[in-house]
């Protein structure tokens, strides 16, 4: 059985620092603990987000952590950014099954995520 790597980061969207205390109460419904390992998020002139594992979201609310919601956790975001916010993921099963995925975060628009294989069919679809 493979296990399966990922790591995420993400360029920083800017955000207002008087909108820290709004943004922590939306960060703070949430559990980013992937089992493996679990993600960061830092807050200063820009929010952050990074870690050695996919990015995951569960409801602290849902105790049996059922429903992975990290686009929902990211449209709440969406009307405190200033900036676009874009996190990716880049991982590998034993570096054969190679993926990647980007999450979109533009100030108050619908969170949008494609797959690097959605990417590159669209591309190609285009000429």
């Amino acid at each position: 059985m493979a296990n399966y790597y990922a790591t995420t980061t993400s360029n920083g969207g800017k955000i207002n620092k008087r909108d820290h205390a709004k943004i922590q109460t939306i960060i703070d419904k949430y559990n980013f603990d992937s089992g493996d390992d679990c993600l960061s998020i830092e807050l200063g002139e820009e929010i952050n987000i990074y870690g050695y594992t996919s990015p995951y979201a569960y409801k602290k609310e849902d105790e049996d952590y059922d429903e992975e919601v990290f686009d929902e956790f990211l449209q709440e975001l969406a009307p405190f950014i200033k900036t676009p916010l874009i996190i990716s993921e880049v991982g590998s099963e034993k570096c054969r099954y190679v993926c990647a995925y980007a999450y979109v975060v533009k100030p108050n628009e619908k969170v949008v995520s494609v797959s690097l294989d959605d990417a590159i069919n669209r591309i190609l679809e285009l000429k």
